[in-house]
């Protein structure tokens, strides 16, 4: 809960409220709620007990994201997609180890991508793109995310060399690497991508 609480402030106040399902009544959430009373709030699921999803794309969400959301070790999804948020991508994110998606796209995410993406082994979905001070190397650790499905990290600032070692992702679909610095040609392992279906 206090992960939760901590990317409630961090994030800006005003554009986390709680859908009532009355129409034209909304209230801001209450953060001393217990995390069964989590249910209902605009953009947040809970499972079992523990928050399974957060999405809050297109919210006007400002801020960081803490190393605290680590702590949501049950985290399924987290999409904050198309917000202003800024800084970098906290490495404690490798503690979210039943992420299925992340999207953090279109946002203004700097420095480089966490070499500890490597631990999200679960992760069928991973959206970066739109960052335009995303910077750094394409991570090795992102080839060796089995499930991996989705990948996109255009129009952001990465550079050097394509890493070879695509075989891993076998069940890659969709992978969009276009507008960055890459300094080589896509290698011929992604060839052996087979299920692959769009290639930018």
């Amino acid at each position: 809960k206090l992960a939760l609480r901590d990317l409630y402030y961090e994030t800006s106040v005003g554009s986390w409220i709680e859908n009532t399902g009355r129409p034209n009544t909304q209230s801001e959430w209450d953060t001393n709620n217990n995390i069964s009373q989590v249910t209902g709030w605009n953009g947040i699921t809970v499972s079992g007990g523990d928050i399974a999803e957060i999405s809050l794309d297109s919210t006007n969400l400002t801020g960081t994201i803490l190393p605290s959301i680590g702590n949501l070790k049950s985290l399924n999804v987290l999409s904050l997609s198309n917000n202003a948020i800024s800084g970098s991508i906290p490495d404690e994110i490798s503690s979210l180890t039943n992420l299925t998606s992340l999207d953090l796209a279109d946002n203004n995410l700097e420095d480089g991508i966490p070499a500890s993406v490597s631990s999200l082994i679960k992760l069928v979905n991973l959206d970066l793109s739109g960052n335009e001070n995303l910077s750094g190397l394409l991570q090795e650790g992102i080839f060796s995310l089995k499930q991996l499905e989705t990948l996109r990290i255009n129009n952001s600032d990465l550079t050097g060399p394509i890493p070879n070692n695509w075989t891993n992702l076998i069940k890659l679909k969709e992978l969009s690497l276009a507008g960055n610095s890459l300094s080589n040609q896509l290698p011929a392992t992604i060839g052996t991508l087979n299920s692959l279906q769009i290639l930018d």
